[in-house]
């Protein structure tokens, strides 16, 4: 797969989208690996279109919101930056209604939505982490899971498949490999158990779950992690990549063959890529980003988003590079940059990652540590198709 540009291909994809013709912990740390055998290159199917419209453009930003994700029925949702945290919904991802309280009135690390309508959140107490759930669109929260010391690092720690909910256990207390857990629920996030225990890995980054094959991948992290496949709900799981053959992901997509997304490295060891990995195991390293990634998305009508973030270390950063940056593709070979922003504090993360999709088509890039935005850099971007060169 060619490492190039692409121009103002990345529109094409918010196009057809719109019907028309936002870490702590998780840097590198690799160690020794068992080589394996390089299996043979496959190729993600295309899915862009031959024509060249306006590229994207940013069609609203926001400094006074951390955008959270949108629900089942296309509600989206938010917490201010100001004040005591609250809940906030909107049904264009522009004008916000406060909702209700946060969990506990605690603050909210990380959010995401199931398909039956439920929402789920990462908060802290005095006692650790919590997943609290809001069956009400967010106006009132239970505790249903105490995670202590651990907990979840994007909206990707959480997948469904097959009827049951999963949550992939992330840690930042050790840099030594600890009992991980993947936890599972059958009623959509009220009770939950412990599917399966793993001691081999220092965290878990995330799921992702394909129900047109029934895999469930999980991408584990750092020098002893690498992406493992299961067809039976995580009681087993087999190792597909090593972390030092590019298995080391935070968030991926699935495509007809297997899945796509970017490699999770700040340093040379591993350079950051957009990998495709089969379920066969075949693999293909293609468009070079300029930084780790912590976010893909597969966007309807076909293309993908990938984010690189820059983290406080590290070497694979082009010479004079302080940016987070997002990239499109209508195809999963050929890239082209349609966001970038300057970080705030070179001692945090700067991060803009896709993670979500309005009902308009717009795309909500979720901003962390970029100057321009709200207290400690947060806030959102929407990107649309716009009429610039």
């Amino acid at each position: 797969m060619a490492d190039r540009r692409i121009g103002a291909l990345g529109a094409v994809l918010l196009l057809a989208a719109c019907g028309g013709g936002g870490r702590g912990g998780g840097t590198a740390d690799r160690g020794p690996v068992p080589a394996v055998p390089t299996p043979p290159v496959v190729t993600p199917p295309p899915t862009g279109g031959s024509s060249l419209p306006p590229r994207l453009g940013v069609s609203f930003t926001a400094t006074g919101f951390r955008f959270l994700g949108i629900g089942a029925d296309g509600t989206a949702y938010a917490v201010n930056l100001s004040g005591p945290p609250r809940i906030h919904a909107s049904t264009d991802g522009r004008t916000w209604t406060p909702r209700g309280p946060t969990p506990g009135g605690r603050g909210i690390r990380v959010f995401t939505t199931l398909s039956g309508g439920a929402l789920l959140a990462d908060t802290a107490d005095a006692t650790g982490h919590l997943i609290s759930r809001s069956g009400d669109g967010g106006r009132t929260w239970t505790d249903v899971l105490s995670l202590g010391d651990y907990r979840m690092l994007t909206p990707g720690s959480v997948a469904e498949l097959g009827g049951e909910t999963f949550l992939l256990e992330y840690q930042s207390f050790t840099g030594a490999s600890v009992p991980i857990r993947l936890w599972a629920s059958a009623d959509a996030g009220l009770t939950w158990s412990v599917r399966a225990e793993t001691s081999e890995h220092r965290h878990g980054h995330g799921l992702l779950a394909d129900p047109a094959t029934g895999a469930l991948w999980l991408f584990y992290g750092d020098r002893a992690g690498g992406a493992y496949l299961s067809f039976d709900g995580g009681r087993t799981q087999a190792l597909v990549r090593g972390p030092l053959e590019g298995g080391v992901l935070v968030r991926a997509v699935a495509t007809r063959d297997g899945l796509l997304g970017g490699i999770d490295s700040p340093y040379m060891l591993v350079e950051p890529r957009v990998i495709t990995l089969s379920l066969g195991g075949a693999y293909a390293a293609g468009f070079r980003l300029p930084g780790p990634s912590y976010s893909a998305l597969a966007l309807r009508g076909g293309g993908y988003l990938v984010g690189a973030a820059h983290e406080p270390g590290g070497d694979v950063y082009p010479a004079g590079d302080v940016s987070a940056h997002l990239f499109a593709s209508a195809d999963g070979d050929a890239f082209d940059e349609v966001f970038a922003c300057p970080r705030l504090s070179p001692d945090s993360t700067a991060r803009a990652d896709a993670n979500w999709q309005l009902a308009s088509g717009e795309v909500v890039v979720e901003v962390q540590n970029c100057e321009g935005f709200g207290p400690g850099g947060a806030g959102y971007v929407l990107l649309a198709p716009s009429a610039g060169p």
